[in-house]
């Protein structure tokens, strides 16, 4: 493994010729934009006034592929995408939680990720945070399963590489904040593997070869991390360890660092 490692790094200062040194979250005072920043596991909310929210005892339980059809249907109006997603999807919307949500409903969660794609493509930030943050809130009440949370992770690191590629935002900050803070203390445990895919990736598109370096490196010798969590309990401590770097770790780093290379010339 360290042979692998090492040919890794010689592979990726080959290419960049030059790498710099991560400084840590906590040290790192760049400004992010106030519309992106959130407090600890608890983003924005999601307004209710966006657009306009069906009665939930009248909706229908639809198949998720004819939620996409729909959605998708809809070209670029993320406001009609995302009206048909919480028709389609209830329980995303304040108006339908009252107690236990029934055990019909298809926690497919490719609908809201499309929405928050299309979001994306339409500056709707706040929005495409809000819908994270309403699925953090039921994850923690156990309304919707981890698949679900664990996509829209993914869907909302994929927005902030987007976005810190056109208007250099420094969202690589929040990135690591979410990898390594905002999820361990939304699960109770460290990300999985597929996760940690997602962020190396979305750091490449950032330009971060010293963040990719670091993660990989907290990887392989399985640094254990400290963090409080409010939403496992009161005050209480998680403490996970990193995951061991698999073949796609390595393979998503070098495919970072090419096209962190090819974006530079």
């Amino acid at each position: 493994m360290r042979i692998v490692t090492f040919c890794v790094a010689i592979l990726i200062s080959l290419i960049t010729n030059q790498v710099h040194c991560f400084s840590t979250i906590e040290g790192n005072n760049s400004p992010i934009p106030e519309k992106m920043l959130t407090k600890r596991g608890n983003m924005m909310a999601l307004s209710s006034t966006t657009t306009k929210i069906p009665n939930s005892t009248t909706s229908k339980i639809i198949h998720p592929k004819q939620i996409v059809k729909r959605i998708r249907d809809c070209g670029n109006d993320s406001n009609s995408a995302l009206g048909i997603l919480l028709e389609s999807q209830p329980f995303l919307t304040t108006e339908s939680r009252t107690g236990r949500q029934t055990p019909e409903y298809i926690f497919d969660a490719k609908p809201i990720c499309i929405v928050i794609n299309l979001l994306s493509k339409n500056n709707q930030f706040s929005v495409a945070l809000g819908l994270l943050s309403t699925t953090i809130e039921l994850h923690g009440q156990n309304l919707v399963p981890t698949h679900y949370l664990k996509e829209v992770y993914k869907s909302i690191i994929g927005m902030m590489a987007i976005q810190e590629q056109k208007e250099k935002l420094n969202l690589h900050r929040k990135i690591l904040q979410l990898i390594q803070i905002d999820i361990p203390a939304n699960f109770g445990a460290a990300p999985s593997i597929d996760l940690y895919h997602v962020a190396i990736a979305a750091l490449g598109k950032c330009r971060r070869i010293d963040c990719i370096l670091d993660i990989l490196n907290s990887m392989e010798t399985n640094k254990i991390m400290t963090i409080t969590s409010e939403n496992t309990g009161p005050c209480a401590v998680v403490r996970y360890t990193f995951p061991s770097p698999d073949r796609m770790t390595y393979l998503t780093a070098v495919s970072g660092t090419v096209r962190c290379k090819a974006s530079s010339s």
